[in-house]
């Protein structure tokens, strides 16, 4: 396989994973991008060894990444989304003539990138953040409209009856009713006294 092709998956995991897949640490996201790089380039029929050239690692790293990989993308949905997009858009790559890739790129053009990679990598987890304030908003909104509520078919009687511009003064009515203001003791029983629908001008 041309080295440019290798560069451009490279450039696509870097991007998807927002880190650089030539840096030689150990982090999580660093490994999970050298196992992303590695499978695809598995699918394309190369050998452990050349694998392990282009990432500057012995061919038993490879064999690693591989033999564990089935269990991560089976059970690391991101993960498993991450590999699925390097994959698709590494295949366009692929159907492209070589001459597409050949420009090498700078020292300086590698440190822009990997400036633009982790503004992306804050945007995505600000993102995330968003998307689960979203979901709470939602729930709260729910419980608030009363959708999965005990008290639902109460909330829409009072919908139906309560005139539009009254809602402050049955809100009031109900209030004291709760706090017992409009109760009468009768036989030794609290009864809600009958005057919360009596005198509504609609």
């Amino acid at each position: 396989m041309q080295q440019s092709k290798v560069n451009a998956l490279k450039t696509i995991v870097n991007d998807e994973f927002c880190v650089d897949v030539d840096e030689k640490t150990r982090s999580r996201d660093i490994v999970s991008a050298k196992k992303a790089f590695s499978l695809v380039l598995r699918d394309y029929k190369q050998p452990f060894s050349r694998i392990g050239r282009f990432l500057d690692k012995n061919h038993s790293t490879i064999v690693h990444y591989m033999d564990n990989i089935d269990h991560e993308l089976k059970t690391n949905v991101e993960f498993r989304e991450r590999v699925k997009r390097v994959g698709k858009r590494f295949k366009a790559v692929m159907a492209h003539n070589d001459h597409n890739f050949v420009k090498p790129v700078s020292r300086e053009e590698v440190n822009k990138y990997m400036e633009y990679a982790d503004q992306n990598k804050a945007l995505k987890q600000t993102i995330r953040k968003l998307k689960k304030a979203e979901e709470e908003l939602v729930e709260r909104l729910n419980k608030a409209t009363r959708k999965d509520s005990r008290i639902k078919d109460l909330c829409d009687m009072l919908e139906q009856r309560i005139p539009i511009g009254k809602e402050e003064e049955f809100f009031n009515k109900i209030n004291r009713m709760m706090n017992g203001a409009a109760t009468k003791i009768y036989d030794g029983q609290q009864a809600v006294e009958p005057m919360l629908f009596q005198n509504v001008r609609t």
